[in-house]
């Protein structure tokens, strides 16, 4: 009950935060541990007007038909304003790899009170106009139960050209997806940025591409990266640059 009525307190700050409306969750990414039973979730309503709430886990797509090995109950739920409720994350068992993490994502389809009609004749079909945000979860087999304290020993970032443009090529060693919130090269004489992507994530024993915001010439210096960690903040770290 302690637990429960202090996440029920920071979820109320979302209220007081000029500019923050809509479905909140109590997280920003959810590890799904092997093992567990299944994964809660607390939904918060900032709007000040009542929604129905549609979820389920797919592969990205935003597909509510999407097969994967979870179920989220309850699936579609009436929210009033400014109320809390909660949703629970269930894995099925089917098999996933034990040698890496695996990544689905949660949907919060919001759909506002001139939608509701059509939302509760549709069943599980997803709701054209409606708000839908995004959560990543991660499904962690029990031999990589914690995210590493330190990255830098875990992957490495090379220059190599492509198309007539430097890129920065990011290989990841680990056994674990990597959210990267920010790459930066930087020299003596300037930092150039790489751009920003849509999902600026590499997998497990992956190579990603990255570009850079501006024409890069520049081939001796660091990298400066920032990744976001299990609790969905942004830790910051500096590694070299390999050579090719």
């Amino acid at each position: 009950m302690k637990r429960l009525t202090v996440v029920v307190a920071c979820l109320s700050l979302f209220w007081l935060i000029p500019g923050k409306a809509g479905i909140m969750a109590n997280m920003t990414r959810i590890i799904y541990h092997q093992g567990d039973k299944e994964r809660s979730v607390l939904l918060a309503n900032t709007n000040k007007y009542p929604v129905i709430v549609q979820s389920w886990v797919d592969h990205g797509e935003a597909d509510p038909q999407a097969e994967t090995p979870f179920v989220v109950l309850a699936s579609i739920f009436h929210l009033p304003a400014q109320k809390i409720q909660a949703i629970r994350i269930v894995y099925n068992g089917d098999h996933l790899p034990d040698d890496r993490e695996s990544v689905f994502w949660l949907n919060l389809n919001e759909i506002p009170p001139n939608l509701h009609h059509q939302a509760l004749n549709q069943n599980n079909a997803k709701v054209s106009l409606a708000m839908n945000k995004q959560l990543k979860l991660f499904y962690r087999p029990k031999k990589w139960a914690d995210f590493p304290a330190k990255l830098a020993d875990k992957i490495t970032f090379t220059l190599q050209q492509k198309d007539q443009e430097w890129v920065l090529i990011c290989k990841n060693s680990s056994p674990f997806h990597i959210s990267f919130s920010q790459i930066v090269f930087d020299s003596q004489h300037q930092r150039d940025p790489i751009k920003q992507q849509i999902d600026m994530m590499t997998p497990p024993f992956s190579e990603h591409i990255y570009r850079f915001e501006q024409p890069f010439s520049q081939h001796n210096g660091q990298i400066i990266f920032s990744y976001l960690n299990d609790a969905g903040f942004s830790v910051r770290e500096v590694t070299t640059l390999q050579t090719p």
